[in-house]
């Protein structure tokens, strides 16, 4: 790394650190590690760092929806939940990819029960993968469906109506 400093004349420069187990396949913050496989771990940001590393492992777990991520935004960026989606004690039965770019993943009672939640796009579809099919929904295109075990029906939304001030009206989640 010293080298890549004096190249890039000490410009920040991304990294990403692969740690070796050792011979019993144990990492060093696990108990037993065989400090003779101990490695100098670099400095850095470490939300970034972390968040980058647990990316890479995601990207290659089959539980994780980042293993065969189709959907063209980031899969963190933002997307609004209702409070019991995001609780986990109503399923996702309307999805919309609004015109803005904003996802919304809603249930039946749409944002009753409490305000939206901000999350990541992929943690929805964590929880259910059938939400995936939904990838390649268009700006200003809603799905619906009737339960989680029904297929998705997809319809162009509404063009925005304005209200009184001339301002557009907010979509279902404000």
């Amino acid at each position: 790394m010293l080298r890549t400093d004096w190249f890039y004349d000490s410009e920040d420069v991304p990294v990403l650190q692969m740690i070796y187990p050792d011979l019993q396949n144990r990492f060093p913050e696990e108990a037993d590690f065989d400090m003779a496989f101990e490695q100098p771990v670099l400095p850095g940001n470490s939300n970034e760092h972390e968040s980058a590393a647990n990316d890479l492992w995601l990207a290659h777990d089959d539980d994780s929806s980042l293993s065969c991520w189709k959907f063209e935004d980031s899969p963190h960026v933002g997307a609004y939940l209702s409070q019991k989606v995001h609780d986990g004690t109503e399923p996702v039965t309307y999805v919309s990819h609004d015109a803005d770019g904003d996802w919304q993943f809603l249930g039946d009672t749409m944002s009753e029960g409490g305000g939206p939640v901000l999350s990541c796009l992929h943690h929805p579809i964590d929880e259910d993968r059938s939400l995936a099919e939904l990838h390649d929904l268009p700006l200003g295109w809603y799905a619906v469906r009737e339960n989680k075990e029904s297929p998705w029906e997809r319809f162009e939304l509404p063009p925005e109506e304005d209200d009184s001030d001339g301002r557009a009206s907010d979509s279902v989640v404000n």
